[in-house]
């Protein structure tokens, strides 16, 4: 069911937003899995968790203020 709706909104964003803006957006699946870890199932985020969601959320925003000329 979860990957059934995540097929769905992915198409639905495919269709507002750009392919190379839209598929840097599939790696905060790491941080969307930490929340649901936390928040739902209750499990220990370790500070090595919470660096490693901080890289990707900075490599995200790094890649989103690139302007890229064709």
């Amino acid at each position: 069911m979860v990957l059934g709706t995540y097929a769905i909104l992915w198409q639905m964003a495919l269709k507002e937003v750009p392919l190379n803006k839209a598929y840097l957006f599939r790696s905060l699946g790491v941080v969307y899995g930490l929340a649901l870890a936390f928040f739902v199932f209750q499990e220990t985020i370790t500070w090595g968790n919470l660096l490693g969601g901080g890289i990707v959320i900075g490599g995200l925003l790094v890649m989103m203020s690139e302007k890229v000329d064709n």
